[in-house]
């Protein structure tokens, strides 16, 4: 078994360009002070 198993996924890699936008996500509780406590930091 010689062959390389991360083969495909180093290809599609080196097909991106970086940086590169990355989407976050975040579970918040359903608490809205803490919503826009956690929204706050990105403004």
């Amino acid at each position: 078994m010689s062959e390389d198993p991360y083969k495909g996924l180093r290809e599609k890699l080196e097909d991106l360009t970086w940086p590169s936008v990355y989407l976050f996500k975040f579970i918040v509780p359903t608490d809205n002070q803490k919503l826009a406590q956690a929204e706050a930091l990105f403004d």
